[in-house]
């Protein structure tokens, strides 16, 4: 039927009710307001009913004013509702509206199309005031300016499990519209969906909820604006923009809770003071956001504000770009954990122009893939601040961290690495300000911190740091030829690589508690705290102030090549520079400290590190510190800070092979030194000399050499050895064996024949015819002695100028017999063994120490005793020896267990001169020889001590008076005594002893010719069976009298078996 303008086919009033089962309503007219069905009041049921409306102007399915309507399906199919609009200028088509604030439409599985031409509206089911519900079914909006739902403020549109196509809008509103799942069929839950031209869900100044919905748009996915607000739980969007919050007096609410969007352009775009998007987990899944075609995940603008708490981006341009005063993007931990995470083509985190991103346990990743250099966050006159989580770069010439514009980035314990080549950790495009705590940063194939024109401050405090390029820091120009200036403030941190500022640019480095590997090459400023330590790999080069009060060590020299250390200025702050130093003769190689130009000022100690530096004698010496271009050093910026012993003038010392190390101010005399340098009045040596002359005065003479502590040891170690190593006279090993005595005559003549003529002599005869004839005790027996001595030498000639004095003691036990006998005398042989101590002090200018020795050996003995007085006496013996070499003056042992060896041969000779019945005279001479030696050693200072010479061959002349009685006791058995004097004459016939240290030789000998005096005596009883001896000595130089003595004692016991 044709229905005039504003007329209803179907009318329901005056509260009826109206039940329609598979029933036809066409309504079409010409002109405005032509309805199918229109319930001003009372209620309605439709079952499978059809209704088409068509107008040239406005077409409506139905319309509901109040009351209740209820569409569902009948046996025969669902509720068809068709509204057509055919005009071309004006006029639209609604499938479903409800225009009163009490009208309710129930709809279940109704098929809805609304289609118009004009540019009015169409809406498959639209809420001008009340409610639409709708379950299952579908929706189909045809035209230019067609919704697919649409509510008014005051109205609500629920859809669960709709299918929604509309070529303008899904869902736009200004009043609810609430989309969920139809759940009929809990087992199969039905989405709804929404297939929108532009735009699947529209929110002006109105609330949009969805549960699990499917959006999918020509252009947006969601629109937000006019103080509206979209909440999405679960379900997708598919756009060229996902969501579009960008009011900028208003502004909107987003948020997706576990929303899947997926978009060509822009993930979501927010701007506006007062508009909000919260992507958010849903409890079990996050929000994600993927991009193509270069486009940006999450745009941030004009005070927008975004939170995304677990959210996931994926995008093939930038991840976040956020710009404009007071924007805002927050990236945390979702409810239900999992990080924030944002992986984009192009800058993971771009925030410029006053914005501000906070990030917690955020993961951002730039994969480098879009076109332009791309970061993994950008600040840009904007401010960043990142707690855990970690930032990488991923592509070429970008950088983990990058700022500029005054833009700063905080971070804290937070992650960041560069892979990418040429890639750098923290990069300033211009001014900035970087700052991490804790956490780490790589750049693994390019530098730590790059900067390329402005002002760029970083701090790293506690930070892993790694560098691929070998670059700590690289200040350079920018494209335009401006140069940059950066401060880097390293706390707690370990850096590993080199520092270089282009000309005209500034790099200064702060050291505090951390540690820096590596070169500087025109760095500006250089400064370490007591705690930091740098690590000098290769030469370096500071253009204005190196301030230490922690250590410089320069690292050792890489095929003989030393370094150097060249700054204007230098500041000692009680901090230490290590060198190392060939410690060997003048001009030796050594690393140095170069002043140039400028001052070198407070006090710094220099740690010397030898380098295969054997030791030699100097005179100006090894330059250290070279002072150039008018450089100027005060008297106290350099001391020796690590100096192995500290001499007796006070100053630290370093050993090297034989000699010591000092380190003076200056050369020796004014001019030119040993480097022909004429202007080293500032620079600094390491001298092996004994004084240092005071400039003018030009010493007459070569200076000393300065020795080591040790080599006075070493040059009196064989002396020790030889004094542990002498051999006894006879008579202070064995005692006396010769007794003059007028021994009874054996037979006398006489008359007898019965007794041959030769009778035993009677007392009377006796006393006349006695024999004078020497008595010689032989026999077998045993005998043991104690020797001690204490002596002093001020040797004639000594290297080390060195005295020493020495305590010995020796015990010595033997075994001898009569071997031989005849009319001319007797033949006594006898072994030994012995076993002494001797400990040496040993003193000198150079140092002060002891050697304690421990001997153990064994020997032989031959006498012949003639009975006419004459006696020849051959010993030898040998000795192995353990001995300990301490320095006093190092404070530490030399040697410990230094194993030695030595062998002594005598020959003496004497004839007692009987003067009358007890008084004998003894000329004697003895000749002894005596070598010692010990094996090499290399002492603790790396010098190489060996003997070169431990021979000695000694010649005695002595001359003894005794006196001696004998007697026999109450038993009759024979008693002796004897007491001596003896006065000594011995001579020295080689030169001393000489000791090799590292190729130095050092000479010993004391005076060769000494005189000595010693009283002795022996007494034996029981007819010779026991007896006891002794001898007191004293020698002394004969040179130098009583500077170098001796005084000793032996005392011994002898048993005849």
């Amino acid at each position: 039927m044709t229905a005039p303008s504003g007329i209803s086919t179907v009318t329901v009033n005056n509260d009826a009710s109206l039940v329609l089962t598979d029933s036809t309503i066409t309504a079409v007219g010409v002109g405005t307001g032509v309805v199918g069905l229109t319930q001003i009041s009372g209620t309605s049921a439709l079952s499978g009913v059809t209704i088409i409306s068509t107008a040239t102007g406005a077409a409506t399915g139905i319309d509901v004013r109040s009351g209740t309507l209820t569409i569902g399906s009948s046996a025969t199919g669902a509720t068809h509702i068709t509204a057509t609009s055919t005009g071309t200028s004006s006029g639209a088509g609604n499938a479903l509206r409800t225009s009163g604030s009490g009208a309710v439409i129930n709809a279940t599985d109704a098929i809805l199309e609304a289609s118009g031409q004009s540019a009015n509206t169409n809406s498959g089911a639209f809420a001008l005031a009340g409610v639409i519900n709708l379950t299952g079914g579908s929706i189909t909006a045809s035209g230019s300016n067609s919704y697919g739902l649409r509510s008014l403020s005051g109205a609500t549109i629920n859809a669960d499990g709709v299918n929604i196509q509309a070529d303008l809008y899904g869902a736009i509103t200004t009043g609810t519209i609430n989309l969920g799942l139809d759940t009929r069929d809990p087992s199969a839950p039905i989405h709804t969906t929404i297939n929108a031209g532009t735009t699947g869900i529209y929110a002006t100044a109105g609330r949009v909820t969805g549960t699990d919905v499917k959006v999918t748009s020509g252009n947006q996915g969601v629109v937000v604006t006019q103080a509206g607000v979209v909440d999405l739980t679960g379900g997708s969007i598919a756009a060229v923009t996902g969501v579009l919050n960008t009011d900028l007096a208003q502004g909107g609410t987003f948020t997706g809770s576990g929303v899947a969007i997926t978009t060509t352009g822009t993930g979501v775009n927010t701007a506006g003071a007062n508009s909000v998007s919260k992507l958010q987990d849903n409890g079990s899944t996050h929000t994600t956001i993927k991009t193509s075609n270069n486009a940006t995940g999450i745009l941030v603008r004009s005070g927008g504000q975004v939170t995304g708490s677990g959210v996931i981006v994926d995008a093939s341009g930038r991840g976040i770009d956020a710009g404009g005063a007071n924007t805002q993007v927050t990236l945390e931990d979702g409810s239900s954990g999992g990080n924030a995470i944002v992986t984009a083509g192009g800058t993971a985190l771009h925030v410029t122009t006053g914005a501000t991103a906070i990030g917690t346990n955020a993961v951002l990743t730039s994969t480098g893939t879009a076109a332009g250099n791309a970061y993994g966050a950008y600040a840009d006159a904007a401010s960043i601040d990142l707690t855990g989580g970690s930032v990488t770069a991923r592509g070429s010439n970008g950088a983990g961290l990058a700022v500029t514009g005054s833009g700063n980035i905080n971070t804290t314990a937070t992650n960041v690495t560069a892979t990418g080549a040429n890639s750098s950790g923290i990069l300033g495009l211009g001014a900035g300000e970087v700052t991490m705590v804790g956490g780490s940063m790589l750049a693994e194939q390019g530098d730590l911190v790059r900067s390329e024109g402005g002002a760029l401050d970083v701090t790293l405090d506690t930070v892993l740091t790694g560098t691929g390029s070998g670059m700590v820091l690289n200040v350079l120009d920018d494209a335009a030829g401006n140069h940059g200036s950066v401060n880097l403030s390293a706390l707690n941190t370990i850096l590993d690589g080199d520092i270089f500022a282009a000309a005209d640019n500034i790099a200064n480095v702060s050291l505090s508690g951390s540690e820096l590997t590596g070169a500087a090459n025109n760095a500006t400023n250089i400064s370490l705290d007591a705690d930091s330590l740098w690590n000098m790999t290769a030469s370096s080069t500071v253009s204005d102030t190196v301030t230490n009060a922690g250590m410089i060590a320069f690292s050792a020299p890489d095929a003989g090549a030393f370094k150097t250390l060249t700054t204007t200025n230098y500041v000692g702050d009680n901090g230490t520079v290590v060198l190392n130093t060939t410690l060997g003769a003048n001009a030796s190689p050594s690393d140095q400290i170069v002043i140039n130009g400028g001052t070198a000022s407070g006090q710094t100690g220099l740690a010397i590190n030898n380098i295969n530096g054997t030791g030699a004698p100097t005179t100006d010496g090894i330059k250290v510190v070279n002072a150039i271009n008018g450089g100027i050093t005060t008297a106290d910026a350099f001391f020796l800070g690590n100096g192995d012993y500290v001499t007796n003038d006070g100053q630290n010392a370093k050993v090297a092979g034989a000699y010591a190390y000092t380190l003076h101010r200056s050369p020796i005399i004014s001019g030119t030194d040993v480097y022909g340098d004429s202007y080293a009045t500032n620079d600094w040596y390491l001298r092996s000399i004994l004084t240092n002359p005071v400039d003018p005065v030009v010493p007459t003479s070569p200076q000393p050499p300065r020795y080591q502590p040790g080599v006075p040891i070493y040059e009196n170690y064989p002396n020790a050895l030889q004094v542990l190593n002498r051999l006894p006279t006879l008579a202070q090993r064995t005692g006396n064996r010769y007794w003059g005595e007028r021994a009874p005559a054996e037979t006398v003549f006489c008359k007898d024949p019965a007794q041959n003529f030769r009778c035993t002599p009677t007392q009377d005869q006796n006393a006349y015819y006695q024999d004078g004839a020497t008595t010689i005790v032989g026999g077998m027996g045993v005998w043991g002695r104690i020797e001690g001595l204490h002596g002093r030498q001020q040797p004639n000639v000594t290297t080390s100028q060195s005295d020493y004095e020495y305590d010995m003691w020796k015990l010595q036990a033997g075994v001898d017999g009569q071997l031989y006998e005849n009319d001319a005398g007797k033949l006594i042989g006898g072994v030994s063994v012995h076993y002494g101590q001797v400990s040496t002090d040993i003193t000198s200018v150079f140092g002060n120490g002891n050697i304690d020795t421990t001997g153990y050996g064994f020997g032989g003995t031959l006498t012949w005793y003639g009975n006419n007085g004459f006696y020849l006496d051959a010993q030898g013996q040998v000795t192995w020896y353990d001995s300990d070499l301490y320095s006093d003056t190092l404070r530490q042992g030399l040697a410990d267990g230094s194993d030695g060896f030595g062998y002594a041969l005598s020959l003496e000779a004497g004839k007692r001169i009987a003067l009358n019945e007890n008084w004998i005279l003894t000329p004697q001479a003895q000749l002894t020889w005596s070598t010692v030696d010990f094996d090499s050693f290399t002492d603790p200072y790396g010098a190489h001590v060996s003997l070169d010479k431990g021979d000695s061959l000694k010649g005695r002349l002595g001359l003894a008076l005794g006196h001696e009685r004998s007697w026999k006791d109450d038993d009759g058995q024979t008693s002796r005594a004897q007491v001596y004097g003896i006065v000594n004459l011995t001579n020295e016939f080689l030169d001393g002893t000489r000791v090799d240290v590292s190729g130095t030789k050092f000479d010993s000998r004391a005076d060769r010719l000494t005189g000595g005096v010693g009283l002795g005596g022996t007494y034996s009883w029981a007819n010779d069976k026991y007896a006891v001896f002794g001898e007191v000595s004293a020698d002394t130089s004969l040179k130098n009298f009583s500077d170098s003595y001796e005084v000793g004692g032996t005392l011994g016991l002898r048993v005849k078996f």
